[in-house]
């Protein structure tokens, strides 16, 4: 029987069409109540638990039953769920019912077509009655429904009543006691096990059912069909496909502007051609395979660097043993002068540190005025009073841990033959030499003191280039040259106004008989002699200096001595030789040169040679200060800088907030520092899951390369510091509790007393993949390390530092943040719908999801919503709107997909929809 068209009532009738009307309603009717007869005449066999081919049918040669659904009949062949048979039954009659009442509404005139379509209502309303009724017999009934038992996929379910056999037709919801894990079979009852099969007659797959899961089998005869299968990842994309077509409708019907629109049919088929910004998105990998992106995958090798850096990062040893028996001192608030009750400061104690509150607050001291007396770096801003004080002699400069310098307090040497300071009140014109002679200093021209620049000591000589220039008289002192025999070194700091026309620093001598000097020029340093006494009578040497800035401070020397050699002359700026050293050139006047020295300008007042700018620290030197590259004073002279020995194993390590997370590590592969040694010395440990704070349990470990294990030299225990003085280089512990009860103080305490507990850098570099995960080492439940450094100098010229210590390790999937590319809608967007298939467990939960309408300047997130159950797994399709009214006006329109470090999340296809 062909089925019966779809039945629409007419808003209007004429006596004309009544009969047709009516009799296509009447057929519709009859319909339904063909299938509800069929229905209530074979319930007795369904309340059996077996079920007839036919007892939906409409004819025997059309299996299947009669859906009527939002104004449309359709035909379901060979049913799986009678009980949703029933209610489409239900649901047509009653749609039947009421176009029936429209019919006798319309007829209210015509009392015999009221009549019949009255009738036909109340029949239809009846058989809607029924349907609901059989429908609900059907529902509440359990003789369908079982869960399995059985080995493994080899499921066995008992109905009650007991089938006497397999029927054609046998209908089974079956809640799965197990995962199959390849093809299954079902054995109803004892009666025999029967494949199960796909519709298509193939063999189940592994996962296909799922542990806990509902599914319905329909006995064919000879095996049993599974009718509710989880789509396989073709029919998944099939179904993107048609949801895409869904949302192209939406975008005809609201006239926006869909993007990436290949992405829903093929997913990320090509990540080039598809919605994936490859150059801006990141820790992101494209898997051709399954045609999505996922975060970067383990086995991907990352470094976790520690640079030495900020001070406060890290916890440091403070050197108690060097602090005087009373170890107090008198502090005036806002004062930076600080006096020791009694005893020495330290000789050392330059650039160390001190706090008077027991380690909260630190000030650099900046000067050892004398035994009794500090300057600080900054003024004191504890009460005035009398404290006990700590010094700590580890110290961070430049990127760098590394052991103090000491500075030296001298006087001025005799080889100091002029040093001008250059100090005083702004504008003064009194200068004064504080070399070993102590020169007479005349100021000419505008030639000053000023206050608003200086390198040392508040204060500079400033030079217009206009007739400024200081005198001092002809002198021995100035007899650099007599012998060739003789060393020298002219050095300064200085700032220049212009770079152009030559810049005098100093000079000697006449136009008509002798003259030297230095001065320096747009692209070169010169030093120029002049002797008419001897042939040649004039000598110009230059060193490029590649260029200088005004307004910048330099330090310059022209030393004759360099390396060692009276005969050799160099020029350094800031420390670094410029141009080429000159070997073997007489450079000497003989004595007997006359003439004042002059400062700023050539001795004759040769014009064009004025300096224009600043100059302080001109010291003239009989003798050269330096042979090799150095490091320009850092105070005024005598104050010199020198690296001294500590005598003492200071540690430092990371501070508990800032030690290194480990959580999503895979392993560590291998290690690296970066110290400058000197032939002195590092040596590295690490903590691996220290106790909070440092507590009960923190151990400290060193790599035993010849046993292949972790080596403990130091330790906290029943809340004491202790350390290993077993001298066997193995695992061997002898724990001596610390002097001092902390943690740097053991560790310096185990590494100072054993050899056995120290490990260099070289040992640290050393250790493998594998050893890393030796026991007792790092391993992937660990979430933390410490990593520490303990230094030692023995030698007076140098110390030791390390400014980065790394470690190389594998990471899980990282965070990923993935953009689409840049789309323009051809309009500025205001609203924006998202869709998404993406993937997570429940326990990860879904990425983040953004949107942004001016390239990526401004974000707005957007809440995502999971649209009914997941597709396969852990795939589910998401949707969300956000306005993005409130971001600056543009064009450019992206999406972006973040993660979180060590979350297990993908990203199959995405879709956008944007509106004005």
């Amino acid at each position: 029987m062909s089925q019966p068209p779809p039945y629409t009532p007419t808003t209007s009738f004429t006596d004309t069409n009544f009969n047709t009307e009516f009799t296509n309603l009447k057929t519709t009717l009859d319909a339904i109540l063909a299938n509800l007869v069929l229905l209530q005449r074979d319930d007795d066999k369904f309340k059996d638990g077996i079920g007839e081919p036919h007892l939906f049918n409409l004819s025997a040669s059309a299996e299947g039953f009669l859906k009527y659904e939002s104004e449309t009949w359709s035909f379901i062949p060979d049913p799986a769920i009678p009980a949703a048979t029933a209610l489409a039954a239900a649901e047509t009659a009653q749609a039947a019912a009421e176009a029936a009442r429209d019919l006798a509404s319309t007829y209210k005139n015509d009392s015999e077509a009221a009549k019949l379509a009255a009738e036909t209502a109340q029949a239809a309303a009846e058989l809607a009655a029924q349907a609901v009724s059989s429908s609900e017999n059907i529902q509440s009934g359990s003789f369908w429904h079982a869960t399995s038992t059985g080995s493994g996929f080899a499921y066995e379910v008992v109905l009650n009543p007991v089938p006497s056999s397999l029927v054609s037709g046998l209908f089974i919801n079956m809640k799965a006691h197990a995962e199959n894990t390849g093809a299954a079979t079902l054995n109803v009852n004892s009666l025999g096990a029967k494949s199960i099969k796909k519709i298509d007659g193939s063999d189940l797959k592994s996962g296909d059912i799922p542990t806990n899961a509902l599914v319905t089998l329909v006995y064919d005869g000879t095996n049993f069909q599974i009718t509710n299968l989880t789509p396989s990842n073709e029919e998944l994309n099939t179904i993107t496909s048609n949801l895409f077509l869904a949302f192209d409708e939406i975008q005809e019907n609201h006239a926006g502007s869909l993007l990436m629109e290949k992405s829903w049919s093929d997913s990320f088929a090509n990540p080039n051609e598809q919605g994936a910004d490859e150059t801006n998105s990141i820790g992101h990998r494209h898997d051709a395979t399954n045609k999505l992106y996922k975060g970067a995958s383990p086995g991907i090798s990352v470094n976790s660097d520690k640079d030495y850096a900020t001070e406060s990062n890290y916890i440091q040893q403070e050197w108690t043993n060097l602090l005087p028996s009373t170890g107090q001192a008198t502090v005036t608030n806002g004062n930076a002068t600080v006096t020791l009750v009694s005893g020495d400061w330290p000789t050392n104690c330059e650039k160390a540190r001190i706090s008077f509150d027991s380690g909260s607050t630190w000030y650099d001291i900046k000067t050892r005025t004398d035994n009794a007396n500090i300057e600080l770096g900054s003024v004191a801003t504890e009460s005035t009073n009398t404290y006990n004080y700590i010094i700590r002699f580890s110290e961070f400069q430049a990127g760098a841990v590394s052991l103090n310098e000491e500075t030296i307090f001298t006087t001025v040497d005799s080889n100091t033959k002029l040093l001008l300071h250059m100090d005083g009140t702004d504008g003064s014109t009194t200068f004064t030499d504080s070399g070993a002679t102590g020169h007479s200093v005349t100021a000419n021209g505008n030639a000053q003191i000023d206050t608003a620049q200086s390198k040392f000591g508040g204060a500079s000589a400033l030079f217009d280039g206009a007739g400024d220039y200081l005198t001092i008289p002809d002198h021995s002192d100035w007899d650099f040259f007599s012998s060739a025999s003789k060393s020298f070194t002219l050095d300064c700091w200085f700032r220049l106004s212009t770079t152009s026309g030559y810049n005098t620093f100093c000079a000697i001598g006449t136009a008509t008989s002798y003259h030297w000097g230095v001065y320096i020029g747009p692209t070169s340093v010169n030093f120029q002699r002049y002797d008419a006494a001897v042939s040649p009578g004039y000598n110009n040497r230059s060193w490029a200096h590649g260029g200088l800035s005004v307004n910048t401070w330099y330090h310059l020397a022209l030393i004759k001595g360099w390396g060692g050699d009276a005969s050799k002359i160099a020029v350094t700026l800031n420390g670094v030789e410029i141009g080429t050293t000159i070997t073997g050139d007489t450079y000497y006047i003989p004595s007997g040169v006359s003439g004042n020295l002059t400062v700023g300008r050539w001795a004759y007042n040769y014009t064009g040679y004025n300096f224009q700018g600043h100059i302080e620290e001109l010291r003239l030197s009989s003798t050269a200060r330096w042979t090799s590259n150095f490091t320009p004073p850092i105070m005024a002279y005598p104050v010199e800088i020198v690296n001294s020995p500590t005598s003492e194993y200071i540690s430092i390590c990371d501070t508990e907030t800032q030690k290194t997370d480990t959580f999503n590590w895979v392993d560590i592969n291998s290690s690296s520092v970066s110290e400058t040694l000197n032939s002195q010395n590092s040596y590295y440990w690490l903590s691996f899951d220290p106790a909070s704070n440092f507590g009960d349990g923190t151990e400290i470990k060193i790599f035993n390369p010849t046993g292949n294990v972790w080596r403990k030299i130091a330790r906290k225990i029943s809340g004491v510091w202790q350390y290993n003085n077993d001298s066997s280089n193995t695992v061997a512990e002898d724990w001596q509790p610390s002097t001092v009860d902390e943690m740097l103080h053991a560790i310096s305490q185990a590494i100072s007393t054993q050899a056995a507990n120290r490990m260099t850098g070289s040992n640290l570099t050393a250790i493998t993949d594998t050893q890393w995960e030796e026991s007792g080492g790092w391993s992937s439940s660990i979430n933390s390390v410490v990593r520490g450094i303990t230094l030692y100098s023995n030698n007076s010229i140098q110390t030791p530092s390390t400014s980065q210590y790394s470690l190389n390790y594998d990471s899980e999937r990282g965070e990923m943040d993935l953009r689409s590319k840049t789309y323009d809608p051809g309009f500025v967007p205001n609203e924006v719908y998202l869709w998404t298939r993406a993937e997570h467990s429940d326990a990860d939960g879904p990425g983040i999801f953004s949107v942004t309408r001016n390239g990526g300047t401004e974000w707005e997130n957007v809440s995502m919503v999971q649209q009914g159950n997941p597709l396969n797994g852990d795939v589910r399709i998401l949707r969300g709107t956000v306005d993005i009214n409130g971001q600056t006006s543009g064009q450019d329109l992206r999406c972006r997909y973040q993660t979180t470090p060590g979350k297990d999340q993908f990203i199959h296809s995405w879709g956008l929809l944007a509106k004005s």
